[in-house]
């Protein structure tokens, strides 16, 4: 083998050698982001789904609360053993029905926080419609304080978020004046 030959071998094995390097690099590097990325997606279409039973239940739920208005009213001061069982029946089936749409909005809660979770490093708007949407799904489930507590944090944050950049135009106007009065 010719001197040429040998450092061209040793330049492709210390190239090939540096593979595994490059590939760990990606895999701690840009490589965590796009897997979080690909799981968010994943959450959020999960959750996506679940919000989409949770309304179909809570139709049917609805639809229990007005059948359940018309047999309180049919039973409304009338002296009927029918009737009132027909009413305390369409309670309870509204009832149960209320139920299974709280249970399927509880769900959809947990898949959003599952996805917020997943997305927080990045924040953005993605975020932020994640936690409208969780806020949303809370409330609907029953558990009022926790989603008005969301919804309260949310805006707080996005206050924060446009003072920062109020505060920033400012300096980015007073930089610019400066400079300008700089100059004349």
């Amino acid at each position: 083998m010719t001197r040429r030959g040998i450092v061209a071998s040793r330049a492709l094995w210390s190239l090939w050698a540096l593979v595994p390097v490059a590939l760990v690099a990606f895999h701690f590097g840009p490589g965590q982001a796009m897997y979080r990325e690909d799981r968010a997606v994943v959450l959020v279409a999960r959750a996506n789904d679940l919000q989409q039973e949770a309304l179909r239940l809570q139709g049917i739920a609805y639809q229990a609360h007005l059948a359940a208005i018309n047999a309180r009213m049919a039973a409304f001061a009338k002296d009927d053993a029918a009737l009132r069982k027909s009413a305390l029946e369409a309670n309870a089936h509204e009832d149960s029905a209320y139920a299974l749409a709280s249970a399927g909005w509880r769900q959809t809660a947990e898949a959003l926080t599952e996805a917020q979770t997943a997305v927080d490093e990045n924040g953005g708007v993605v975020r932020d419609e994640i936690r409208l949407a969780k806020a949303r799904a809370l409330v609907r489930s029953g558990d009022i304080a926790a989603g008005a507590n969301e919804l309260e944090d949310l805006l707080i944050d996005a206050a924060e978020q446009d003072h920062e950049q109020d505060h920033e135009q400012d300096h980015e106007q007073d930089h610019d004046q400066a400079h300008d009065d700089a100059l004349t």
